[in-house]
């Protein structure tokens, strides 16, 4: 409170404002994410196999047989995540990286795919919503809106998963 500005500097990081993103910075994101997308999709049998062999035999096993799939991955995660939390905000950031991933986790579905493409959706979907209402309603911040539009949003489709393994018991 002593440093109007910098506290007003501080809660834009924290928050982001999606609204006030200069067209530059999103297409720089959106490039950079393109990439990073492709990049992952071509790779996603070696990735998925790195992060099993991981999960089971530990970080010293993948780094011997795949080290520089594994420092590849890391860079190119940090430098999206960055990025992200640079341009959007670390709510905004955080928000996609962790809400739709723990949802996915509640999927009667276990399938690998059908995370990824509930995770894609919700977030992409929920960001959104989230913006259109907080640009319709101006005393609605954009990236809270966002959020709570990605946790209504899960929920909602929680309860379609729950409803279908209901019904087809």
């Amino acid at each position: 409170s002593l440093f109007p500005a910098l506290e007003s500097h501080l809660a834009q990081a924290y928050f982001g404002d999606l609204a006030t993103l200069g067209s530059v910075d999103a297409i720089v994101s959106a490039c950079f994410s393109a990439v990073v997308i492709f990049i992952f999709w071509l790779y996603r049998r070696k990735l998925s196999k790195q992060s099993f062999d991981c999960a089971v035999y530990g970080q010293e096993i993948t780094i011997r047989f795949s080290g520089k799939w594994f420092v590849v991955f890391n860079v190119i995660s940090l430098l999206l995540l960055c990025l992200s939390i640079q341009f959007m905000g670390f709510l905004f950031t955080i928000t996609c990286l962790f809400v739709p991933s723990v949802l996915s986790s509640f999927l009667s579905i276990r399938r690998l795919m059908s995370s990824f493409v509930f995770v894609a959706v919700l977030a992409s979907v929920s960001t959104v919503v989230g913006f259109i209402l907080s640009l319709q309603y101006s005393w609605l911040p954009t990236v809270p809106t966002v959020v709570l539009a990605m946790c209504v949003g899960g929920a909602v489709l929680l309860a379609c998963d729950t409803l279908r393994l209901t019904i087809s018991r």
